[in-house]
């Protein structure tokens, strides 16, 4: 696959569009970048500093089990676990970020002419909390977190893929909007083409296997 290199894009043959929410519709990656570890360390005190970028794009419950599995978790309980990182989520993240710059024009651009879902690993706590403060709900005609899939986040592509059924789209016409690893992962094992949003705090992040990139939801349009 020959991997395009574009700071805007106009995408022909879509019929569905697929946002990833965080780092994508809202800047919370330059929170959890900021604060993240915080609570991690809590619950895992041999975490290694700046393995925060391997969480993104994870469940919660996929992020406790690879603690678990791979660091000295305190004994935390997975339901206690979660209920922490949710509560931690809102407090340091979810009620101080922004919306990406451009994203609610882009939206209203887009659902106009197409069905428009948002697919997150994150919980629907988060995603409902998201989208009532900055009211931007009214433009997907899907809303899928991975609680729907059983708590399976990305790299897997059960989200994208649920996402795409509950829109009544088959996977190859959709576009997919991400900004992690791990996202980009979950959309090509979809089989949707999928575009990288550079952010400004992703660029740790490996986007080889993405379609191509942008920087600028101004620029932005399907067909």
């Amino acid at each position: 696959m020959k991997v395009i290199r574009l700071l805007s894009m106009h995408i022909s043959n879509v019929k569905a569009v697929v946002f990833d929410m965080d780092g994508v519709l809202i800047d919370t990656e330059r929170l959890w970048r900021q604060d993240g570890e915080k609570y991690i360390l809590q619950c895992a005190p041999k975490f290694t500093p700046g393995h925060q970028k391997y969480l993104m794009g994870r469940s919660l419950k996929d992020i406790y089990h690879w603690l678990e599995e791979d660091y000295a978790m305190t004994g935390i309980a997975l339901d206690d676990f979660i209920q922490g990182y949710l509560d931690f989520g809102i407090e340091h993240v979810f009620s101080k970020c922004t919306l990406s710059p451009g994203i609610e024009d882009c939206l209203q651009r887009i659902s106009a002419t197409h069905p428009v879902a948002l697919a997150s690993a994150s919980p629907h706590f988060w995603i409902d909390y998201a989208l009532e403060r900055f009211g931007i709900g009214q433009y997907f005609d899907a809303i899928i977190s991975s609680d729907d899939v059983e708590g399976k986040g990305k790299p897997a592509p059960d989200i994208f893929l649920h996402a795409a059924a509950q829109i009544n789209t088959a996977p190859e016409d959709c576009l997919v909007i991400e900004d992690s690893s791990h996202g980009i992962a979950a959309g090509v094992a979809a089989g949707m083409y999928t575009l990288a949003y550079i952010n400004g705090y992703n660029d740790h992040q490996d986007h080889s296997a993405a379609h191509g990139e942008f920087s600028d939801f101004s620029y932005l349009t399907v067909e």
